[in-house]
Protein backbone atom coordinates (compact mmCIF):
# COMPACT_ATOMS: atom_id res chain seq x y z
CA UNK A 1 0.00 0.00 0.00
CA UNK A 2 1.40 3.59 -0.69
CA UNK A 3 1.69 5.74 1.79
CA UNK A 4 3.41 8.70 0.26
CA UNK A 5 0.20 11.04 0.79
CA UNK A 6 -0.08 9.99 4.42
CA UNK A 7 3.79 10.50 5.00
CA UNK A 8 4.04 14.20 3.39
CA UNK A 9 1.05 15.31 5.41
CA UNK A 10 2.31 13.86 8.60
CA UNK A 11 6.19 15.65 7.50
CA UNK A 12 3.75 18.54 6.79
CA UNK A 13 2.49 18.35 10.35
CA UNK A 14 6.02 18.13 11.73
CA UNK A 15 7.16 21.23 9.83
CA UNK A 16 3.73 23.20 10.67
CA UNK A 17 4.59 22.02 14.35
CA UNK A 18 8.57 22.50 14.45
CA UNK A 19 8.76 19.01 15.94
CA UNK A 20 11.29 18.27 13.39
CA UNK A 21 14.99 18.67 14.48
CA UNK A 22 18.28 19.97 12.14
CA UNK A 23 20.30 16.99 11.10
CA UNK A 24 23.53 17.64 10.17
CA UNK A 25 25.52 15.83 7.79
CA UNK A 26 28.86 14.38 9.56
CA UNK A 27 32.02 15.98 7.74
CA UNK A 28 34.90 14.10 7.04
CA UNK A 29 36.49 15.16 10.47
CA UNK A 30 33.78 14.03 12.52
CA UNK A 31 33.58 10.43 11.26
CA UNK A 32 37.21 10.28 11.87
CA UNK A 33 36.79 11.11 15.43
CA UNK A 34 33.92 8.76 15.71
CA UNK A 35 35.90 5.96 14.43
CA UNK A 36 38.88 7.20 16.87
CA UNK A 37 36.19 6.81 19.93
CA UNK A 38 34.76 3.90 18.52
CA UNK A 39 38.62 2.39 18.32
CA UNK A 40 38.93 3.62 21.75
CA UNK A 41 35.99 1.35 22.82
CA UNK A 42 37.07 -1.83 21.47
CA UNK A 43 40.40 -1.49 23.14
CA UNK A 44 37.81 -1.24 26.51
CA UNK A 45 36.24 -3.99 25.61
CA UNK A 46 39.88 -5.91 24.83
CA UNK A 47 40.66 -4.71 28.36
CA UNK A 48 37.70 -6.50 30.18
CA UNK A 49 38.73 -9.54 27.91
CA UNK A 50 42.15 -9.87 28.93
CA UNK A 51 41.40 -9.51 32.60
CA UNK A 52 38.77 -12.11 32.18
CA UNK A 53 41.06 -13.86 31.02
CA UNK A 54 43.69 -13.38 34.22
CA UNK A 55 40.69 -14.33 36.32
CA UNK A 56 40.00 -17.39 34.53
CA UNK A 57 43.47 -18.32 34.51
CA UNK A 58 44.01 -17.89 38.23
CA UNK A 59 41.10 -19.79 39.09
CA UNK A 60 41.84 -22.83 36.79
CA UNK A 61 45.15 -22.66 39.33
CA UNK A 62 43.63 -22.22 42.17
CA UNK A 63 45.09 -18.88 42.84
CA UNK A 64 42.85 -16.80 45.03
CA UNK A 65 43.72 -12.88 46.08
CA UNK A 66 42.77 -12.54 49.15
CA UNK A 67 44.91 -9.21 50.22
CA UNK A 68 42.47 -6.71 49.31
CA UNK A 69 38.47 -6.26 48.19
CA UNK A 70 38.89 -5.38 44.68
CA UNK A 71 41.32 -6.60 42.08
CA UNK A 72 43.03 -4.38 39.05
CA UNK A 73 44.46 -1.97 41.95
CA UNK A 74 48.06 -1.95 42.37
CA UNK A 75 48.01 -4.45 45.28
CA UNK A 76 46.93 -7.10 43.31
CA UNK A 77 48.82 -6.42 39.88
CA UNK A 78 51.85 -6.57 42.48
CA UNK A 79 50.12 -9.67 43.95
CA UNK A 80 49.82 -11.34 40.34
CA UNK A 81 53.47 -10.10 39.47
CA UNK A 82 55.08 -12.13 42.64
CA UNK A 83 53.10 -15.26 42.19
CA UNK A 84 55.61 -18.34 42.29
CA UNK A 85 54.63 -20.00 39.42
CA UNK A 86 56.87 -22.46 36.98
CA UNK A 87 58.07 -21.37 33.85
CA UNK A 88 55.45 -22.00 31.84
CA UNK A 89 52.56 -20.58 33.63
CA UNK A 90 54.56 -17.56 34.56
CA UNK A 91 55.03 -17.11 30.94
CA UNK A 92 51.64 -17.15 30.32
CA UNK A 93 50.47 -15.10 33.28
CA UNK A 94 53.19 -12.16 32.24
CA UNK A 95 52.24 -12.32 28.71
CA UNK A 96 48.68 -11.69 29.54
CA UNK A 97 49.68 -8.71 31.78
CA UNK A 98 51.63 -7.29 29.25
CA UNK A 99 48.94 -7.03 26.80
CA UNK A 100 46.80 -5.90 29.43
CA UNK A 101 49.98 -3.24 30.33
CA UNK A 102 49.57 -2.25 26.65
CA UNK A 103 46.08 -2.25 26.87
CA UNK A 104 45.73 0.49 29.72
CA UNK A 105 48.28 2.49 27.89
CA UNK A 106 46.43 2.83 24.80
CA UNK A 107 43.58 3.61 26.15
CA UNK A 108 44.97 6.27 28.76
CA UNK A 109 46.97 7.84 25.08
CA UNK A 110 43.59 7.55 23.43
CA UNK A 111 41.53 9.73 26.33
CA UNK A 112 44.37 12.51 26.22
CA UNK A 113 43.82 12.35 22.27
CA UNK A 114 39.97 13.01 22.87
CA UNK A 115 40.31 15.42 25.12
CA UNK A 116 42.70 17.39 22.44
CA UNK A 117 40.17 16.88 20.04
CA UNK A 118 37.61 18.24 22.39
CA UNK A 119 39.07 21.55 22.40
CA UNK A 120 39.38 22.50 19.03
CA UNK A 121 37.40 24.82 18.01
CA UNK A 122 35.03 22.09 15.72
CA UNK A 123 33.89 19.85 18.57
CA UNK A 124 34.67 22.38 21.25
CA UNK A 125 31.04 23.58 21.47
CA UNK A 126 29.64 20.20 21.25
CA UNK A 127 32.32 19.03 23.87
CA UNK A 128 30.33 21.30 26.54
CA UNK A 129 26.88 19.96 25.95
Amino acid sequence: MKTDKRDAEKIARCLAFRTYKPVAVPTEDTEMVKDFIRMRNDHKQALTKTRQQINAFCLRHKLHYTAGKHKWTQKHLEWLGKLSLDASLREILDGYLLTQNYLLERITQMDKRIEELSRTDKFNEKAKN
